[in-house]
């Protein structure tokens, strides 16, 4: 169409070419918004796994950095109702989360499906016993400020915190124990003494408080009542291990009595002891394996359970260790002339600082290395999803930080009391009814008394815990957070959404001693800390390890390994429980060349051969399900179709050494958005010297 002046007219766009572009811009535009959640979603499971990367490697730092301190093993607890009390677990238990039926809840009713979810039980906490912590006894500190006033005592911080409870408490919670980290002298001898002055010999020959003889035929220990010429002794445990074996017709059972085993020994001689007119047999205490204890410990004191041996002892298995008596934080350490060096106490659970008698680094015990004696320690770690962060305090840069002392947590948020929770939390303390919410309570969870078990007191309103690791004085939200509900920011101020601590440059330090302790004013600038915290997605890191030592046990088809034994069987197959599942050991083993290498019989040793447990129902190894297990790298063949056989060894020659776990796992979890990630890492570690 053409204008009059001889130009052509444009045509315009109409309405509906117009809303056409529209929708199509629209949908365009729709398209690439939808791309922007997963892509958001992406980002941060790229930033969680870079973060859990760099926890997996502060943890593996922090126990490289510790390793001649390295716990014999980290397992699960499960209860046994028959004594009510928990022990070892010996299954492979992957789920997340399970209901609250540790023990039933007063004044909380319903079906175990009805009960709350657990975080003690949750799939990062199922491993959560550590085991045979070893540590040499450090000199006293003078003047120690914790609980009960000033003292003298050794002072040890645990590898692992915060401990779940000082004393055994619920199904579940075992305490913290302590035991000699060196046997015991065994002094064997052939038969019961036959006369006085037999009595009176072997009464000298063990009269100390770290010997022992025993009888192998008849099955019984014997000690002296005393630690001086006549001065009374004290009641005594041992930490037993020991082999024996069960004939039944022609089937032999290798056993070994359970890994918490325990003789106890009253201050007075009881039923068992010797009785004769001679005075000298009140210098000898009597035990039985057979039988077990005559004598029960008392009400109220740490139990020791102990199982009789029903069979035939194995000559120079048996391992006796002195356990420690736990005292009060506030009770003094025993002062007498010949004291009972043997006690510790717990002052401090959430940051694991245990306190030794001080006249234990000077005694000397037998077979030991070194000026001071070497403890064990066994405890049940609270929660895995309690992060801790060890660092150094900067020093004060005044342009940049204000005259603050800046610590930035290496996870980003943390989180706050009256963040939403996923799983409901109790309320408490309290009396009557049990309340539930989920709304974040603090740093340590509140558990009701029920079914026997008695309260557990938590953490109400600290979320956030600075502990000086020189002093063992420490801080909490409650100075740092002027937003708080007391709004006293006197020590510094805490950024939740950024993980960021800032700290004054002269703090007020709270002792553990309480009331009796004065609070410490001091600087943070260059001290070293540890930061107690979760996060807002519930990060959690957790340490696996398997036993440092397993015990061979003959297989049989009816046979159930416990949580420290393997077996073998036939074709160089070793077998394992599941509580071992996904670990890592070495084996010693020999063997011998056949007839076809031009060398038969040639020996051969193996050591520290590594393998990963795989997982049951191998086809090589029929009629064994539910076992994890191995093959050796020379295994000889059980077919001529066998392709993973060494066919240098001959058949039969394989004798195994030794088995040791060697394996140490962190395991890293974490909530995102409705969904558990999470990522594990293993690495080789044992303790150092092994």
């Amino acid at each position: 169409m053409m204008r009059r002046d001889g130009r052509r007219m444009r045509r315009g766009m109409s309405l509906v070419e117009i809303l056409v572009v529209l929708v199509v811009l629209a949908i365009g535009i729709l398209a690439v918004v939808r791309l922007f959640p997963e892509g958001f979603q992406t980002i941060n499971y790229g930033a969680n796994v870079t973060m859990a990367h760099g926890l997996v490697k502060q943890n593996e730092d922090y126990m490289r950095d510790r390793q001649a301190s390295l716990p014999d093993a980290i397992v699960g607890v499960v209860w046994d109702p028959a004594t009510n009390q928990g022990r070892i677990s010996n299954t492979y238990n992957p789920k997340i989360l399970v209901p609250y039926d540790d023990n039933p809840i007063n004044g909380f009713a319903g079906a175990p499906s009805d009960l709350p979810e657990d975080m003690r039980r949750s799939y990062v906490n199922s491993a959560r016993r550590v085991l045979g912590e070893s540590f040499r006894i450090p000199p006293p500190t003078q003047n120690v400020v914790l609980g009960g006033g000033a003292e003298v005592s050794s002072l040890y911080r645990a590898t692992f915190s915060p401990f779940y409870s000082a004393v055994p408490a619920g199904g579940y919670a075992l305490g913290v124990q302590a035991y000699s980290g060196t046997p015991a002298r065994r002094i064997v001898i052939g038969r019961a003494p036959q006369d006085p002055q037999e009595w009176s010999d072997l009464a000298d020959s063990i009269a100390d408080p770290f010997s022992y003889a025993i009888d192998y035929e008849s099955g019984r220990l014997y000690f002296h009542t005393t630690v001086a010429p006549n001065t009374p002794g004290y009641e005594r445990r041992f930490r037993i291990q020991v082999r024996y074996r069960v004939v039944t017709g022609n089937t032999v059972q290798m056993l070994q009595a359970p890994i918490d085993s325990c003789i106890y020994l009253p201050i007075a001689k009881d039923g068992d002891d010797p009785t004769t007119a001679e005075d000298i047999n009140d210098r000898i205490q009597v035990f039985n394996l057979r039988t077990g204890p005559v004598t029960a410990p008392p009400a109220g004191s740490p139990p020791c359970p102990f199982t009789p041996i029903g069979g035939t002892l194995d000559r120079d298995t048996e391992q006796l260790y002195r356990v420690f008596t736990q005292i009060a934080p506030g009770t003094r350490f025993d002062p007498g002339n010949y004291p009972d060096v043997y006690q510790f106490k717990v002052y401090d659970t959430l940051g694991g600082l245990l306190g030794f008698h001080p006249g234990l680094a000077s005694v000397a015990m037998p077979r030991q290395e070194g000026s001071a004696p070497t403890v064990r320690i066994d405890y049940d770690v609270d929660d895995w999803h309690i992060l801790r962060e060890d660092l150094v305090a900067p020093t004060v840069d005044p342009q940049n930080n204000q005259g603050f002392h800046v610590i930035k947590l290496g996870t980003g948020s943390i989180k706050k009391i009256g963040d939403v929770e996923d799983t409901l939390t109790f309320l408490g303390p309290g009396g009557g009814g049990v309340d539930t919410t989920f709304e974040y309570q603090g740093l340590v969870r509140h558990y009701p008394a029920g079914g026997g078990a008695p309260e557990r007191l938590g953490t109400p309103r600290i979320d956030v815990v600075v502990l000086d690791l020189q002093s063992g004085a420490m801080i909490n939200n409650q100075t740092l957070d002027p937003t708080g509900a007391n709004g006293n920011a006197s020590n510094g101020e805490i950024d939740y959404e950024a993980g960021i601590i800032r700290l004054r440059t002269s703090i007020q330090f709270e002792q553990p001693g309480g009331a009796d302790a004065a609070p410490v004013v001091m600087s943070p600038g260059g001290r070293h800390l540890r930061v107690y915290y979760r996060t807002y997605n519930d990060t959690a890191v957790a340490s696996f390890k398997p036993q440092s030592t397993f015990f061979n046990k003959p297989y049989d088809p009816a046979m159930r390994l416990g949580p420290q034994e393997f077996a073998q069987y036939p074709n160089g197959y070793l077998l394992f429980p599941p509580s071992e599942a996904e670990k890592s050991v070495t084996v010693d083993y020999a063997w011998s060349e056949g007839p076809g290498t031009g060398r038969p019989g040639a020996p051969h040793t193996e050591i520290g051969e590594l393998h990963r447990l795989k997982p049951p129902s191998h086809p090589a190894a029929p009629g064994v399900p539910g076992y994890w297990w191995l093959r050796v790298g020379h295994a000889y063949a059980a077919s001529g179709a066998d392709s993973e056989a060494d066919p240098d060894v001959a058949p039969g020659s394989i004798r195994i050494d030794g088995v040791r776990g060697a394996s140490f796992h962190t395991h890293v979890m974490w909530r995102q958005g409705t969904r558990w990630r999470h990522l594990e890492r293993t690495t080789v570690l044992t303790r150092s010297g092994r």
